[in-house]
């Protein structure tokens, strides 16, 4: 009996974790909003018009050690493009009045309504790796996730912005 119940807790605890967890320093507000954005690619205040779901595709070549062949592994990932009319670029480069960004369909991506007013957070994705661990070029795009500090703009500090533009200036 007891052996069965410590097999079961061996097997229980050695599972792979799925859920997302965003750790959180212990340093001052002020200090995780510079941190934020230093990390972010892109800062902006926008207005969420559109949210696709996408599916990305992605292969690799991988030689077995055994029998010497290429295989081509195929792998899909369910996302959301969504795309913001943007009201106010803070940091980065914008090409037009709108912005996509891109966030995967995990435990550690978001879910946003169409139509709210947004502060965000988004970095640039250059490289992907596949679930081999392969890692290989990919045409940039932006991305955010759960633990990024993007919210709505009506939920958003006024001393929060503030400091954002503070940090744009010294550029």
């Amino acid at each position: 009996m007891k052996t069965t119940f410590l097999v079961c807790c061996l097997l229980w605890f050695s599972l792979p974790a799925w859920a997302c967890s965003c750790v959180s320093e212990r340093i001052s507000e002020k200090a995780k909003i510079s941190k934020e954005y230093e990390q972010a690619a892109l800062v902006f205040t926008g207005r969420l018009v559109r949210a696709e779901p996408i599916t990305t595709t992605d292969t690799a070549h991988v030689r077995s050690l055994v029998s010497g062949q290429d295989t081509v592994i195929t792998s899909r990932r369910a996302a959301v493009r969504y795309t913001f009319a943007v009201i106010q670029l803070i940091k980065g480069q914008q090409t037009g009045t709108e912005v996509q960004v891109i966030s995967d369909n995990t435990s550690c991506g978001v879910n946003l309504a169409v139509g709210t007013e947004r502060l965000m957070y988004a970095y640039a994705v250059t490289e992907d790796a596949n679930p081999r661990g392969a890692v290989k070029k990919v045409a940039p795009y932006y991305a955010t996730d759960v633990c990024s500090r993007h919210q709505q703009l009506r939920y958003t500090r006024g001393s929060e912005l503030r400091q954002l533009r503070r940090l744009a200036q010294k550029g």
